[in-house]
């Protein structure tokens, strides 16, 4: 019995081995018409599937909470999401002590702890292999405090960026009403381009 479970697991590991696609097993254009996305994806969630399945949790793939698009959202929701961002800007620290206050002079609420969470570890966590690893688990612990703290009752929404890139302005996150993340701004004529980070070119050669 021993003998045959240990070679299951070895088959199963094989074959879950065996599934997982890699860029060669597509052609251009496969990659470039979203064929391959897709087969990727539809692997992932056979993988996610087959992963919970193994586990005696209550949380199972079918009860597990979905994220929402953000245009998928009633207003209501948005709305109950903006005011829980909001309150996490009122609510107290909840993790700085005192002895760390004076480090970090800024953070006077529960979110710039995380603003500050995010700034110090940013050379740490981007351009890493654990990006996704360490940012899935930062927002998560958001998520939480959103319900915990705020009494959010949905889920994180999301932003598929891609449907707004070529007029982010024009976005249902940034119509500026009540239901949206803010607005467009102010327009200030002849005003110069702004620069979020230094431009630095380097040549190949050097």
């Amino acid at each position: 019995m021993r003998t045959s479970f240990a070679a299951g697991l070895v088959a199963a590991a094989t074959l879950a081995t065996a599934q997982v696609p890699v860029t060669g097993d597509f052609t251009p254009d496969e990659l470039e018409n979203g064929f391959a996305f897709n087969n990727v994806s539809l692997t992932a969630e056979a993988n996610m599937k087959y992963n919970i399945g193994q586990r005696n949790a209550a949380c199972t793939y079918d009860n597990a909470l979905q994220r929402q698009e953000w245009r998928t959202l009633d207003t209501a929701t948005r709305k109950s999401f903006t005011d829980a961002a909001t309150c996490l800007m009122s609510h107290p620290p909840t993790r700085m002590t005192d002895a760390e206050s004076g480090q970090y002079p800024g953070v006077k609420s529960r979110h710039d702890e995380y603003v500050a969470t995010h700034i110090n570890f940013t050379l740490n966590v981007h351009d890493t292999a654990d990006f996704f690893a360490w940012h899935r688990t930062f927002i998560h612990f958001w998520e939480q405090d959103l319900i915990n703290l705020c009494g959010y009752s949905g889920v994180l929404p999301y932003w598929n960026w891609a449907l707004d890139a070529a007029a982010p302005q024009d976005s249902p996150l940034f119509t500026g009403d009540e239901f949206s993340m803010g607005g467009n701004g102010e327009y200030i004529a002849d005003r110069g381009d702004t620069w979020l980070a230094a431009q630095v070119r380097h040549d190949i050669n050097d």
